[in-house]
């Protein structure tokens, strides 16, 4: 009989050590973008300064911001050339939440996907740099 012994090791920056990014949604836009960020965890604050409910996804693709596939008023994300790489849903007014997030290198797109807020101009973009 043999016996193996092994040792995992495995480190992880605190959240106060994450590199970070402010994200700010209004009517009818996306107040504050970082113009990239770098890849890997990144914390991001994402603040609903609206008066109405919004919400956020996060996409990495090659895609414009401006010409993603829309199914009635609401983006389609199925046929996004890409893959989400998060989403806050439920973004009520006054209110912000705070998460870590893996960036990848390339760009992203964000948008409010919300019957009609993509069409108003709730949408941006960033780069992962990589």
């Amino acid at each position: 009989m043999s016996v193996v012994l092994v040792s995992v090791s495995c480190t992880r920056q605190p959240a106060s050590a994450l590199p970070s990014g402010l994200i700010e949604l209004s009517e009818w836009g996306i107040e504050s973008i970082p113009d990239h960020l770098p890849a890997g965890e990144v914390r991001v604050d994402v603040h609903n300064d609206g008066a109405l409910r919004h919400e956020l996804l996060i996409v990495l693709t090659q895609m414009s911001v401006d010409e993603l596939p829309l199914e009635g008023e609401l983006v389609d994300v199925t046929r996004i050339d890409g893959h989400l790489v998060t989403e806050f849903e439920e973004l009520l007014p006054k209110s912000h939440v705070m998460v870590t997030v893996t960036v990848e290198p390339g760009p992203h797109v964000l948008f409010c996907n919300i019957v009609g807020h993509y069409s108003a101009g709730m949408r941006g973009v960033l780069a992962g740099d990589g």
